[in-house]
């Protein structure tokens, strides 16, 4: 699993906390009747919380009411969650661990000291500004505004971007950890959709955070219609599934998963499109990198090209943000009659960061091994920090 790697910012490997401590998110959600699970600020004493919020789930499942008529939990975080893990995913496999350092790798180390000591010194920076002027010439009277002082400042400043108001995971702080949630979409034979997310949060936060990975519509989304009894406008049954990652508390502000998904149901094609399969372009600020149909409205690189830049990029809850960073996994499917299988698939990927990784796989039936593809998707070299309207887009559609 992505959570045992550490070359993710999941489970084992991921971002500490202000106390050195690991504390994870992670989300499950299907595509029927709405049914999600997170856990937040998960203690690191599990090597999967994505498992935990898998079981969460599953409890909604086998007990739509507990005992006495108590409504089961779909949020579980801190303490509390790691308490009802231990009680109720003894057989889910989600790897329980007796050290608090168990998750806790030389790299993440390493990158804790040094951003701690970054922090240090922004933290000392801005008492000096408080100070002011003349009370840090008295403290200080062979300091000057071009001495020694102001360059250690401009040197911290670097580091954290501009002003400190940057995450300082960033190119700006010259590289670090990854800080990007783990995301994954699934579709099985039958059409039903599954999606999850896992998160170690960004480097550095409070512990008790909760990121977007555990919050219902935030981290991700599934949703069907046409397969309850209600068919779409067109008579037939459409799903969708979509994760995000990025910086959470942003990605929380404007609910992108539920948002991305819900637009991808209203603009769902009428008739199935040509098989299509793009390698998107990602330079420039137009969805020009997909061949998805580019033209068509209701296409999904068009779609997710809205999303990204109307609800998240140009969202008027993001006016003052400096950090505009998101990424989105997004699939479509389409049954024109719900008694045939499946006749079209749409999958996307989407970000306003300089690069995403990407995989994907199609499991081949009975003993066949199906197909498997693993892709870095990059921007153009971005040197103007204004253009923050940039948006790579690219995906394929698949005639089932």
């Amino acid at each position: 699993m992505l959570e045992d790697s550490e070359l993710t910012n999941a489970g084992r490997g991921s971002c500490l906390s202000r106390d050195g401590s690991v504390q994870c998110d992670a989300g499950v959600m299907l595509d029927s009747r709405g049914l999600f699970a997170g856990v937040g600020a998960l203690p690191g004493l599990v090597r999967r919380p994505v498992l935990v919020a898998r079981c969460l789930l599953e409890s909604q499942l086998q007990s739509p009411l507990l005992p006495g008529g108590l409504i089961p939990p779909s949020l579980l975080v801190g303490h509390g969650a790691l308490d009802w893990a231990r009680a109720n995913c003894r057989d889910c496999d989600v790897g329980f661990v007796e050290s608090d350092n168990a998750l806790v790798t030389p790299a993440a180390r390493t990158a804790y000291l040094k951003y701690s000591r970054l922090l240090e010194a922004a933290e000392q920076q801005q008492q000096q500004q408080r100070l002011g002027p003349r009370k840090r010439r008295a403290e200080s009277p062979d300091s000057s505004p071009s001495g020694e002082s102001t360059a250690s400042t401009a040197a911290v400043e670097r580091q954290l971007g501009n002003g400190g108001h940057r995450c300082w995971l960033t190119p700006a702080a010259g590289g670090g950890p990854v800080s990007d949630t783990v995301g994954a979409v699934c579709l099985d034979s039958s059409g039903r959709i599954a999606v999850a997310c896992s998160s170690g949060g960004v480097a550095l936060k409070q512990p008790g955070r909760v990121g977007q990975a555990a919050i219902f519509g935030c981290g991700c989304w599934a949703e069907s219609v046409g397969d309850a009894g209600v068919e779409d406008d067109d008579g037939g049954s459409t799903g969708v599934g979509c994760v995000t990652s990025g910086a959470g508390e942003y990605l929380v502000r404007c609910q992108l998963a539920q948002t991305c998904a819900r637009a991808a149901l209203r603009r769902s094609p009428r008739r199935a499109s040509p098989a299509v399969v793009s390698n998107g372009d990602c330079g420039g600020s137009e969805s020009s990198g997909s061949d998805i149909d580019a033209h068509r409205q209701d296409d999904l690189a068009s779609v997710a090209g809205d999303c990204l830049r109307r609800e998240f990029l140009g969202h008027a809850f993001m006016e003052g943000v400096e950090l505009r960073d998101a990424g989105l996994l997004l699939i479509r499917r389409r049954r024109q009659d719900p008694n045939l299988p499946l006749q079209q698939l749409e999958f996307l990927y989407g970000h306003t960061t300089e690069a995403m990784c990407v995989g994907w796989q199609i499991v081949g039936e009975g003993d066949g091994e199906g197909e498997c593809e693993a892709v870095v998707s990059r921007q153009a070299t971005i040197t103007d920090q204004s253009h923050r309207d940039i948006v790579c887009i690219s995906g394929s559609v698949y005639r089932l």
